[in-house]
């Protein structure tokens, strides 16, 4: 009987080891046991956005203006409209206008030649008229033409004001053809007055304005083409005192 139970026991055991043995059989053979997250890995289990292959579009509207050039990085005026009113030679060209204030007067330089241009208010009967004075030098071995008819290169559009009220206003006609020339070494002087034959001359409170021009320069005979806003000229005569004249750049 005792010896019955020790064989029991000792199958109890083999039996035991035998159900131990195949439970690892089983895990060994199913593969890795699943992973429980712990803490924070939760979170990490969800899906991260893929990465785009397009472009990320701003949320600012496109510059317009990006990539334009700037044209006003040139302080030297360009006249357009001497550029459109050609008369031939260099007619599709536009001409450069340095000017320079100097003592007693203003300094042009146009297409090689340097205008000196002076003026000054002088007595006419009972009231004031004004003289403009131009000396025109080359500034290089080329000649320029000058148109002249018989008013001399100079043309003038006239305004005339007294407390702010326009009295006159007249442009200007030519009259004749002729030509003069800007030489080397050879400067050339020409003048013209206001007021013309019969027009009344400026009395006390009232003001002159000349838009000066010139009728025409050019690099050959007979090819020229006209200068429109040359200079501004201006003369006010106050009432009792002597009138001034000033020449200025054209606004």
């Amino acid at each position: 009987m005792r010896l019955r139970s020790v064989l029991s026991l000792a199958e109890a055991r083999a039996v035991s080891r035998g159900c131990l043995l195949a439970v690892f059989l089983v895990g060994c053979s199913g593969g890795q046991p699943p992973v429980v997250p712990q803490g924070n890995d939760a979170a990490r289990a969800e899906a991260l956005p893929s990465a785009s292959s397009e472009p990320e579009q701003s949320a600012s509207p496109p510059n317009d203006e990006e990539g334009e050039d700037d044209d006003d990085a040139d302080e030297v005026s360009l006249d357009a409209d001497d550029a459109a009113s050609g008369t031939g030679g260099d007619a599709d060209t536009a001409r450069n206008k340095l000017y320079k204030m100097v003592p007693g007067g203003l300094d042009v330089t146009i297409d090689g030649v340097m205008f000196h241009v002076s003026t000054k208010a002088k007595r006419q009967g009972a009231g004031w008229g004004v003289v403009v004075k131009v000396k025109a030098e080359s500034e290089g071995d080329a000649t320029r033409y000058l148109m002249s008819p018989k008013a001399g290169p100079l043309a003038f559009a006239t305004k005339v004001t007294q407390s702010e009220k326009l009295l006159t206003e007249i442009g200007d006609e030519r009259d004749g053809e002729g030509e003069k020339t800007v030489a080397p070494d050879e400067p050339l002087e020409f003048e013209r007055s206001w007021p013309p034959k019969g027009t009344k001359p400026l009395s006390g409170g009232q003001e002159l304005e000349l838009q000066v021009g010139l009728w025409g320069l050019g690099r050959e005979p007979g090819k020229t083409r006209a200068v429109k806003g040359f200079v501004v000229v201006k003369v006010v005569a106050p009432r009792g005192r002597p009138a001034k004249a000033y020449v200025n750049p054209p606004s």
